[in-house]
């Protein structure tokens, strides 16, 4: 059985966190001086002789994300059709993130990795147990491939993940409480917009992420054999600052 979850809440925080960005890349130019500020700070840029050349992106950084994390996990019973219900607490995640990044003229890429805390649980409730899933932490390690106009990217990333899920069960009837824990492997996905202030820059990007399965045995009947699919979103604001290279 199938317990979908908050796909439409997440697509809402995506675009609630990516359109004020771009209204913000948008009108921040239109200031005064803003185009003059931003070329004199690009101006001094070593360009090195070859094919690509360095940038307003180029260089190794370091910042800080913060954002909503939605759960989009689910669970499987393998046994007779037991009716149940499903909620997911959408909640707070942050964490820091390095990267480095290479421009060549208008298409920049990079590899960047972060790591992270906080997560959404997911709560299923049977006749005689209620199940849950949470991340504890988790990190990724992802390439990034992007277009840059002037000091605007928008750019795809995607690569490796992992992240640490409890899985618990409490079942009344029988007496039974418990949880444990394991680290999970899987994937992640995602997109998103950067602006950068000389050294500095700021972005908004959406991710999803996908542990992949945990199966569980419980001595609990029709609860034998349980199985967690175990995948979430996440939209989030950043900064980070250039600690190498020309500004």
């Amino acid at each position: 059985m199938k317990i979908p979850m908050a796909r439409s809440a997440a697509n809402v925080a995506l675009a609630s966190v990516v359109v004020p960005a771009a209204l913000l890349a948008v009108t921040l130019p239109a200031t005064a001086d803003g185009p003059a500020y931003y070329k004199s700070r690009t101006a001094n840029v070593e360009r090195p002789s070859g094919g690509c050349r360095s940038g307003p992106f180029a260089g190794t950084y370091i910042g800080l994300a913060a954002g909503l994390h939605f759960s989009d996990s689910t669970n499987d019973q393998v046994g007779p059709s037991l009716s149940h219900s499903g909620n997911t607490d959408n909640t707070f995640t942050g964490g820091a993130f390095a990267g480095r990044n290479w421009q060549c003229g208008s298409f920049v890429y990079g590899i960047e990795g972060d790591g992270n805390f906080g997560g959404a649980k997911t709560t299923v409730t049977y006749p005689a147990a209620v199940l849950s899933s949470s991340p504890d932490w988790y990190s990724t390690v992802r390439g990034r491939l992007g277009v840059a106009d002037d000091n605007f990217m928008i750019y795809m990333t995607g690569g490796l993940a992992l992240g640490g899920m409890t899985h618990s069960i409490t079942s009344v009837p029988f007496g039974l409480q418990g949880s444990s824990s394991t680290v999970n492997f899987g994937y992640t996905v995602g997109a998103g917009m950067e602006l950068a202030l000389g050294r500095w820059a700021v972005r908004a990007e959406g991710l999803f992420v996908d542990l992949g399965a945990t199966a569980r045995s419980y001595p609990v009947p029709n609860f034998s054999a349980t199985q967690w699919e175990d995948a979430f979103w996440v939209a989030r604001l950043g900064v980070s600052y250039k600690i190498g290279g020309s500004d």
